[in-house]
């Protein structure tokens, strides 16, 4: 088992709410990002912390290995810089009843 932090910027509603999370395989630019290149190390029964506005609000389990994947059409006009194909593992997020502020445990 491994684990994962996801930093959903502009795309956490839909992603939590889809049971997923997508990332384009490549920058902008075309160069590789290791971070996009982590994706395709997710198996199933991996932990996914999801990360954003400034707080872990949900946990998820890596249902299925990556594949790869069209951009979501849900996320509409975001991302437009972003490839269309990427790498997609689905998620099964659990919401926390209160999100960790993983800032007041770093002093």
């Amino acid at each position: 088992m491994a684990f994962w932090w996801v930093n959903h910027k502009q795309t956490y509603r839909q992603e939590t709410d889809g049971g997923y999370v997508w990332t384009p395989k490549a920058n902008t630019n075309g160069a590789r990002n290791v971070t996009y290149d982590n994706f395709t190390r997710c198996q199933r029964g991996d932990v996914v912390f999801s990360y954003a506005n400034g707080r872990i609000s949900q946990i998820g389990l890596v249902e299925t290995a990556t594949v790869t994947a069209h951009k979501p059409p849900e996320f509409g006009a975001t991302g437009d810089n972003w490839s269309q194909e990427g790498w997609l593992v689905q998620v099964n997020w659990q919401p926390l009843r209160q999100g960790l502020l993983p800032q007041t445990f770093l002093s």
